[in-house]
C-alpha cells in the first residue's frame, strides 16, 4: 500500500510540471583591435581551446584563408539534453567578428535546475565578453 501510495504520488508530482521547449537567438559582436589577420587568426584559435574544455565542445573547421573559425560548443549539461551552440569567429586586419548560435530547442521548465533563455543570453554575453577580455590582453604581446 505503502508503494502504491508513493508512485501515485510521484506522478502526480511529475504531471504538475509543465515543460516548454524554448531556443534562443544568436548573439554577435564585431571588436575593432589592433593586429594582423594571422595574429588574430592565432588569438581566437587559443580563445577557443582554453574555452572548449569539454570532451564534448569542438573546432570543427578552420580556414586560415579565409579567417574563420567554426566550433560546436556545450554551453549545459542538462537531463534529458545538453545545450549545444555553434560559436563562428571571423578575423581580418584589425577586426574580428564572434557569432554564437544556440542549436535547436531545449526543454525548460520553472523550477532548479531548468535553464531559461534568459540564462543562455547572459551566457552567451558572458562568453563574448570573455573572447574581447582574451584579445585585448594579448594585445601588447602581439604588438611588440
Amino acid at each position: 500500500m505503502k508503494t502504491i501510495c508513493i508512485l501515485v504520488l510521484g506522478l502526480f508530482m511529475t504531471s504538475c510540471m509543465t515543460f516548454t521547449m524554448v531556443s534562443a537567438p544568436k548573439k554577435q559582436k564585431e571588436i575593432v583591435i589592433d593586429g594582423t589577420k594571422d595574429e588574430l587568426y592565432v588569438r581566437a584559435n587559443i580563445w577557443m581551446a582554453r574555452t572548449f574544455t569539454s570532451s564534448k565542445s569542438v573546432i570543427q573547421f578552420q580556414d586560415k584563408d579565409n579567417g574563420v573559425i567554426v566550433g560546436k560548443y556545450l554551453m549545459l549539461t542538462a537531463a534529458p539534453n545538453d545545450v549545444y551552440s555553434m560559436v563562428t569567429i571571423y578575423v581580418k586586419d584589425k577586426k574580428t567578428k564572434i557569432e554564437i548560435e544556440p542549436m535547436g530547442e531545449w526543454q525548460y521548465w520553472d523550477g532548479i535546475g531548468s535553464f531559461s533563455v534568459d540564462d543562455c543570453k547572459k551566457l552567451m554575453d558572458g562568453m563574448i565578453l570573455k573572447y574581447e577580455l582574451f584579445l585585448k590582453s594579448n594585445e601588447q604581446i602581439w604588438s611588440n
